[in-house]
């Protein structure tokens, strides 16, 4: 019984290190990375430079997503 309990623990850590992972990934890289990448390049005739913590980063990667998501569904139910 001691063996069970201790791999449930084991288990339910493992998963919340891994959700932590997949959440963490998809926070800064596609979402924040994104939106540095759009705010860097069209603010690249201004000496504005964009924070990478930024709420305009992470708006514009939003948004972003959001575009590509709706041309998706919207190519995809007109197809």
């Amino acid at each position: 019984m001691p063996l069970g309990v201790s791999a449930e623990g084991l288990v339910g850590l493992i998963s919340r290190i891994l959700a932590y992972l997949l959440v963490d990934i998809c926070t800064e890289i596609l979402i924040k990375g994104t939106g540095y990448l759009i705010v860097g390049t069209l603010s690249s005739r201004t000496s504005y430079e964009p924070d990478p913590e930024g709420y305009v980063v992470v708006i514009t990667g939003f948004a972003f997503w959001f575009l590509i998501g709706y041309a998706a569904f919207y190519l995809w139910k007109t197809h």
